[in-house]
């Protein structure tokens, strides 16, 4: 794992530090083994890099709509894990974020 002020790279996929939903959702726009879930005040997101490996990040919003007046796509979210394990699919990455959410 590689931690950068802008990134924190795993197995050769860099997740932002700082992002967006709309930033993630474009960044994965026609990649069709890809997943995203809002969780309550998380997102969940499953990767696949260009080695075929599904990884897991998970994101926690820190902004609000009342502060903004902006809609979920467009708040800020902080990365607070990524997974260092491969998955078989984007469910089972899924699967494991909602585990580390839920502890």
């Amino acid at each position: 794992m590689k931690k950068t002020l802008d990134y924190t790279e795993v197995r050769n996929y860099r997740f932002d530090n700082m992002t967006t939903m709309e930033k993630l959702e474009l960044e994965s726009s026609g990649m069709c083994y890809n997943a995203m879930v809002k969780f309550g005040e998380n997102i969940i997101i499953a990767v696949t890099n260009f080695k075929g490996e599904t990884l897991c990040g998970v994101y926690e919003f820190i902004e609000t709509k009342e502060e903004t007046g902006m809609g979920d796509i467009e708040l800020r979210l902080s990365l607070i894990k990524v997974s260092e394990e491969v998955f078989e699919d984007t469910g089972h990455a899924i699967k494991w974020g909602l585990e580390f959410l839920n502890k």
